[in-house]
């Protein structure tokens, strides 16, 4: 029977909702906010100035794409990033409720609040350091030349399926609605100190961003999109995707959109912004059997009613998938299909570094792929290992030797040679995150500090990660010679 498929608005999950109605506080016009205007950018229990000199790190190169941002490992919702001479981040300030721009200092291992009135307080959406954009709770930072920009956007669920449950009640749903109608992506620009704050660009209503932010000397291309759903009639499942998809670029010297590539699923392949090298950006998409569409086979890929639940058919057809990856020439506008593999063959997903994919197969051996020449070369990497990452010019490598026991991290050359192993956990028993390399050494998150709650004795009212710098050396090896960061939230 052929099934019946109805469009909708998108749905949002309970937790963005709660986070939507906890933010529901008094707005504030953020282009001319006065709190912006000041100068001098110290806070008032530090004498660190912020952002002394022109940035390095990620920032935008002349004569080629650039990713201007970097993963913040403890979450993931937003991105941050780092200058020659420190590390921008967002973060709760005691229990305030808001986010607020941290800086870290490399050299006097410092973090201030980028707030640069001393009478401040930091607890009210009048502080400079705020970033309150009405539907929009995921910022993503960048430095290009002299500036800090915010890529300022709401939660992306594009790509995702749930069992249908429907809204909860009418009213639920036409808060939903108008929410959805009203939401916008908002680029900003300021100073390194995060003085003179201004909106440089805003979306049509009812458009977000993704995350990645690429750079090409004199303007910023990102994904813009309508977010919609479709819902499976027979199944109930939803399918949270997009409308309208396309890249765009912004001319920092024009001030206004420059370009705009539409982003359109290929042969039901929706394509996804991974990396860039040269004038081209890597693609990525997932291919269905027979060309088919992911609705055309929800019966297996919708979630059961039961959390973590999947159709007992499922891993079989997965492996009947396919990863399907693409260049996009910006200039010449040429998508172009490089490489695809069943999913029986790899893990879905390649890691990008350097102008070559990095493929784990199923029994954890690994290859890669040259995107320019086409040509593909097995690591040596010793039987046990499991490839999880990249971090500076290194692979990370997990070991499993029978039992599972073993916590520890593992570096490797990047051909799979000269394996160290380092046990490094957190206070509470993890793997340390890997922030960035600054310099000779890394930046890491060691663990976490709780504030307490007011509210709720025993609780605590948010969880603050502990920074740190260690050297490269020391990471490798599993020396925990922490240089620690003194902390604004950190007694």
């Amino acid at each position: 029977m052929k099934k019946t498929i109805k469009t909708v608005t998108a749905f949002l999950t309970l937790a963005a909702m709660l986070a939507f109605t906890a933010c529901d506080k008094e707005n504030t016009d953020s282009d001319n906010s006065k709190a912006h205007s000041d100068s001098g950018a110290y806070d008032k229990n530090t004498s660190s100035e912020i952002g002394n000199s022109p940035p390095g790190g990620v920032s935008a190169q002349r004569g080629g794409l650039t990713m201007l941002h970097e993963p913040n490992c403890w979450n993931c919702q937003s991105s941050v990033c780092y200058t020659e001479n420190g590390y921008y981040h967002m973060g709760q300030y005691g229990d305030s409720g808001y986010d607020h721009l941290f800086y870290l200092d490399f050299a006097t291992r410092q973090e201030v609040v980028v707030c640069s009135d001393t009478s401040c307080k930091h607890d009210t959406v009048n502080c400079a350091s705020v970033f309150f954009d009405e539907y929009a709770f995921v910022n993503h930072l960048f430095v290009f030349e002299d500036y800090l920009y915010c890529l300022c956007t709401d939660y992306d669920e594009d790509g995702t399926t749930q069992s249908g449950v429907g809204f909860i009640s009418d009213e639920f749903k036409e808060i939903n609605d108008e929410r959805e109608a009203k939401r916008r992506a908002s680029l900003y620009r300021m100073n390194l100190d995060g003085t003179e704050r201004q909106r440089l660009w805003q979306s049509d209503a009812g458009y977000i961003a993704e995350t990645e932010v690429f750079g090409d000397g004199t303007g910023f291309w990102f994904v813009t999109k309508q977010p919609s759903a479709e819902v499976h009639e027979e199944t109930g499942a939803v399918y949270n995707h997009s409308k309208d998809r396309a890249l765009i670029r912004y001319d920092i010297n024009e001030r206004k959109i420059t370009d705009r590539i539409p982003l359109e699923d290929y042969n039901n392949i929706a394509l996804n912004v991974d990396g860039c090298m040269g004038d081209k950006f890597y693609l990525i998409g997932k291919a269905y059997p027979n060309g088919t569409s992911i609705m055309d086979n929800m019966d297996i890929l919708a979630p059961g009613e039961e959390v973590g639940s999947i159709h007992p058919d499922y891993r079989d057809f997965n492996k009947k998938c396919e990863c399907v990856y693409f260049t996009l020439d910006v200039k010449t506008k040429e998508l172009k299909e490089i490489t695809r593999y069943k999913i029986a063959d790899v893990d879905y997903g390649a890691d990008y570094h350097n102008g070559l994919l990095y493929f784990t197969k199923p029994d954890d051996s690994m290859f890669t792929f040259d995107i320019e020449s086409g040509e593909t070369a097995e690591l040596n990497i010793p039987e046990g290992y499991q490839f999880m990452g990249f971090f500076a010019d290194k692979l990370i490598l997990s070991h499993y030797p029978g039992d599972h026991n073993d916590r520890a991290r593992y570096f490797a050359n990047l051909d799979g040679s000269n394996i160290t192993r380092s046990e490094l956990l957190t206070n509470d028993g993890v793997d340390i995150d890997l922030i960035t390399v600054v310099g000779d050494d890394a930046l890491v998150i060691t663990g976490q500090y709780g504030i307490p709650s007011e509210s709720s004795p025993g609780a605590y009212s948010c969880l603050i990660p502990l920074y740190a710098l260690i050297s490269l050396d020391d990471l490798y090896n599993g020396r925990a010679n922490y240089k620690p960061f003194d902390m604004v939230n950190v007694p």
